[in-house]
């Protein structure tokens, strides 16, 4: 399952991740992508989690987590020096 700036920023992630996991194979992998926790751009309500809430939440529907980082936006990037992009990966643990 791959998210971008979709329902893993709008819906609760206690709603979200069940279904998600219920869905995804043992071993197959959840990789979500939005703005860093901060970005305030958009006016908009949305679930502001941070790598290691993200991380935790997986983990909490069984999924390992492989990686929870912010990556920095460059200099040069459309949104300037910034919060960056939030970047989890999960892999369902297997049973």
């Amino acid at each position: 399952m791959y998210s971008r700036f979709g329902a893993a920023w709008f819906v609760d992630p206690a709603r979200l991740l069940p279904a998600v996991a219920a869905r995804v194979r043992p071993g197959g992998r959840s990789v979500i992508s939005h703005m860093a926790p901060g970005f305030r751009e958009f006016e908009i309500s949305r679930w502001d989690l941070s790598p290691d809430e993200w991380s935790d939440a997986l983990d909490s529907v069984g999924f390992e987590v492989v990686s929870a980082e912010v990556l920095l936006c460059p200099n040069d990037c459309h949104y300037g020096p910034g919060p960056g992009i939030l970047i989890v990966c999960g892999r369902r643990r297997t049973p």
